[in-house]
């Protein structure tokens, strides 16, 4: 069949389709045919030639991939929608095991650039082995070491561009690796990155920000501060720090058998700008992240020419969160750290009483209505008050200056993944593939006040899943085919109230389950059910047709199980009517979903530089949801009860085509551009991508080794349900209009972004180094990422005379009542403020002089010019048209040597 083995070397990816690394025996095997042709593969010699701050970030190369999102710094790769799914929602492997949190779907351990070999990505129909691949599949491979040792090392910053462009975002990144003997190689990258602030949308650098400063004044024993200002993106007290880890040992043995251990590790801590908090520290937040996952991969093959191969890989995941008010001794100590980098943990307020994980002695007080349940409940004297005007510009409410009422969220997960697996070949065209996998979870959320139990929402699983696979490749002349299914058994591992939001208002609930062990247990069966767990069939063909030594045709057709996120099961599962409402979401046994997806393409090489993919899908899909449903009310017999609970929705039908021309006329340039269109609910997106690598000819000494990447990316917006103008102020940042909408509906604008990388490569003995230089969104573009859902606009007048008019109304009143109200509403400020005795007294008669001095002429009269440009400088630094888009251009510089 020499079509079909001339197309599989240009089609197949040379992993598991979990994502490890085949054995060498397995190199040249026609692997999962028609699943390479619809996924797509970076290696890392073009990843880090990209301008990006993330692996992901690449991806958006490949058509139906859209960043919704800021596509720069720290945390850009988390915005990647595949095929109009869900932000962050894709299936994730790292060397053939799942890296996913089951509670929120995202990914957990981040890999830096110098810790992977490649990243794919597959958009369409998976292969048999991967259990949930409703929002696409990306894979990770991480490096191993090679056969003579070598390093890298390399910084990137841009600090020496002015705070208009520049955030402070400084990277600093190192690895190394190389054999031990004969059999084992060895491998470890680390990587930290800082940024003195986060970026904000074009136009932010415009806006002046505030920090507190020192004393300026007492006044009836009152200290009034000092506000610093400052503009440009650099906003004070607001950092975020990276850190990544990994290593990897392999052993190789016999005829092509290897074993490999990887480790990784990584965390996110990030300091939030005080905003309107500015006056009060104790009210001072961040959050905090940090994963841990480790990875056996063995493969052993079987018999001299290898018919039969065994496989397993074996995991451990430990993903943990934390965010809230940051504790006194942490707020102090990291304020500034230097380059953006804080290398101690932040601190925060209540979690030295909540514990993480989260125990089953803090959920059964939740449903006894006693005990802990919070961390200062009922501390009425910690909650937030402003008692004065002492605030940069000095409004009247939403300015805390007292007060330590925050919330404290704390999540956790613990993860065993195992999969085991077997091909045999049988004859000459047959390959078998049979295979199992299991996995199990422990699990914790909670989210609460500091003070109260408002909104209080806590739970506890233990989820596991059974899984098993079977596919046969059949040869068949020009056709390959892969037939085969995947049976999946999932339990939740948890319970749910039976009527949701009674627990201890339920009558069925003892008064005892506080004290007694035995009275709670039985209350729990009672008050309780678990959930179910649930069955599912995945069918799936793919197929391959070679119609001519340059041409294939292939397609894919099958069902994927969409299973459900924890948090979409068990949200607010402990959470009582008496302090919860109904119209919060609360969890429902939900099930499994299914998705079922048709797709056909084509790919065509006429020559050896060119290759055209085009592809046609379709895909109907479950939908999870919410929707108020009727319950009978055990407190009151005969009464029904309605609660919005998480449920299955209508479904929904997407379809699309996507097409992909690689062009690499010679070693010194490479072209690839894409496009996307996906139609849903009768609206369709659009997507456009375009990059070159381009190395300048050796002409001169002067030329040698300069190269320059371009990156280009279009996309159009999403839809939005509009309203009309109440003054409400709600934004939109879209969403995929799923089935028929009755409504109206808007569009967002397209986003676009051109970034650019310079590179001179420098030689020096045995070191190769390059100097480099990133240029972000070159053209300064402005793209708009949201909008007010009441204009379609980034302005709303109606909104900003709701928030400004009350605060003119208020300082009216104020100045008439003190007396010091003058002709066209100015108010006098010249006479001694003893006598000031409204709001807040004299404190914010000085407060305002402050202000007068800081946004008008400082003569004393506070006049309605004056008041307007303050409180529109105030509506512009917190509501203006800046927020709702991407940032804009930034530059970057760095140095990376390679020996």
């Amino acid at each position: 069949m020499p079509s079909v083995s001339i197309l599989a070397s240009a089609l197949i990816v040379l992993q598991s389709p979990g994502g490890g690394t085949l054995p060498p025996h397995d190199s040249t095997r026609n692997d999962t045919l028609a699943v390479a042709a619809s996924r797509t593969t970076l290696p890392r010699s073009l990843l880090r030639r990209l301008p990006t701050d993330d692996p992901r970030d690449a991806l958006t190369l490949v058509p139906g991939i859209a960043q919704r999102g800021n596509a720069m710094g720290i945390g850009s790769g988390s915005n990647l929608s595949l095929r109009l799914g869900s932000a962050g929602g894709a299936s994730i492997y790292i060397d053939g095991a799942p890296a996913r949190l089951l509670i929120t779907g995202g990914q957990g351990v981040g890999l830096a650039m110098d810790a992977l070999e490649s990243i794919a990505v597959t958009t369409g129909l998976p292969f048999m082995d991967v259990d949930d691949g409703r929002g696409g599949v990306i894979s990770y491979v991480t490096r191993s070491g090679g056969r003579t040792l070598d390093g890298h090392v390399l910084a990137h910053t841009d600090a020496p561009f002015g705070a208009g462009s520049s955030v402070g975002y400084n990277r600093f990144a190192g690895s190394a690796g190389g054999p031990l003997g004969t059999r084992f190689s060895w491998f470890a990258s680390g990587e930290v990155m800082g940024q003195r602030s986060a970026y904000l949308g074009l136009g932010a650098a415009d806006q002046p920000t505030f920090a507190l400063g020192g004393p300026d004044t007492t006044v009836d024993t009152v200290t009034i501060p000092t506000f610093v200002r400052s503009t440009g993106l650099r906003r004070p007290l607001d950092w975020l720090t990276q850190r990544r880890a990994q290593t990897k040992v392999v052993f190789r043995y016999g005829a092509g058998a290897s074993l490999a251990l990887t480790g990784l590790l990584g965390d996110l801590q990030q300091r939030f700008f005080p905003a309107m908090a500015v006056g009060d520290p104790a009210l001072y937040a961040g959050t905090r992240a940090w994963s841990r996952l480790a990875v056996l991969n063995w493969s052993q093959p079987l018999g001299v020419a290898g018919p039969l191969a065994l496989h397993a890989t074996l995991s451990l995941g430990l993903d943990r969160q934390l965010s809230g008010l940051l504790t006194p001794g942490s707020e102090a100590a990291s304020r500034d750290p230097g380059l953006g980098i804080e290398m101690s943990a932040l601190q925060f307020l209540g979690s030295d009483s909540i514990p993480l994980p989260l125990t089953d002695r803090i959920v059964r007080n939740i449903r006894s209505a006693a005990g802990l349940r919070t961390p200062f409940l009922g501390r009425s004297d910690l909650q937030n008050a402003q008692p004065y005007r002492l605030n940069p510009f000095g409004v009247a409410t939403g300015w805390p200056t007292s007060g330590s009422d925050g919330t404290l969220s704390a999540l956790s997960e613990r993860r065993l993944d195992v999969r085991v697996w077997a091909d045999r070949n049988v004859g000459a065209s047959h390959q078998v593939r049979l295979g199992m996998d299991y996995g199990r979870a422990s699990q914790t959320y909670y989210q609460a006040d500091l003070v109260s139990v408002t909104g209080l929402d806590a739970w506890i699983a233990h989820p596991r899943y059974l899984g098993a696979f079977a596919a046969d490749r059949i040869a068949l002349g020009r056709l390959s085919l892969d037939l085969g299914a995947r049976l999946d058994r999932i339990t939740p591992g948890g319970e749910i109230p039976r009527t949701p939001g009674r627990i201890f208002t339920n009558p069925a609930w003892s008064l005892n389950t506080f004290t007694d062990d035995t009275a709670y247990a039985n209350s729990v069966a009672r008050v309780y059910a678990p959930l179910r767990s649930h069955t599912a069939v995945s069918p799936r063909l793919h197929a391959i047709f070679a119609v001519s030594p340059h041409t294939a045709l292939w397609a894919n057709l099958g069902r994927i199980a969409q299973l459900p996120r924890a948090g979409e099961m068990f949200t607010r599962s402990n959470a009582d009517l008496a302090f919860t409402g109904a119209f919060d979401p609360h969890g429902s046994d939900v099930g499994v979903l299914k998705a079922s997806v048709a797709e056909l393409g084509v790919r065509h090489s006429p020559a050896a530089s060119l290759t055209i993919d085009a592809r046609g899908y379709f895909e109907h899909r479950g939908q999870y949801g919410t929707r108020i449903k009727p319950f009978e009310d055990p407190r009151t017999p005969g009464d029904t009860l309605g609660v919005v609970v998480v449920t299955p929705v209508d479904s929904s039908s997407l379809w699309g085509i996507e097409a992909t021309v690689g062009w690499h006329p010679s070693g010194a340039t490479t072209v690839r551009t894409g496009y996307a269109y996906a139609r849903s609910g009768g609206t369709g997106f659009q997507s456009v991508t375009a990059m070159a690598i381009l190395e300048a000819p050796a002409l001169g000494s002067a030329l040698r080794g300069v190269s320059a990447t371009i990156l280009a990316r279009a996309a159009s917006g999403l839809s939005y349900l509009m309203v009309a103008n109440s003054g409400f102020g709600g934004t939109t940042s879209g969403f995929v209009p799923f089935g028929s909408q009755q409504a109206p509906l808007g569009h967002l604008p397209w986003s676009k972004s051109l970034d650019l990388r310079l590179a001179k490569e420098l030689r020096a003995g045995g070191v190769r180094g390059v100097a480099y230089a990133d240029v972000r969104n070159l053209l300064n573009l402005r793209s708009i990422l949201s909008v007010f859902t009441e204009t379609g606009g980034q302005t709303n007048s109606l909104y900003q005379a709701t928030v400004l008019s009350p605060e003119l109304a208020t300082l009216h009143d104020e100045a008439l009542t003190n007396g010091r109200l003058l002709a066209n509403d100015a108010v006098d400020l010249r006479p001694d403020c003893a006598t000031w005795g409204t709001f807040g007294g004299p404190v914010s008669c000085v407060a305002l002089r402050r202000v007068e001095q800081r946004f008008g002429n400082g003569d004393g009269v506070y006049d309605l010019a004056e008041q307007t440009s303050t409180l529109n400088a105030y509506y512009e630094s917190f509501f203006g048209a800046w927020r709702f888009n991407e940032p804009g251009r930034t530059i970057r510089i760095g140095m990376e040597l390679e020996f």
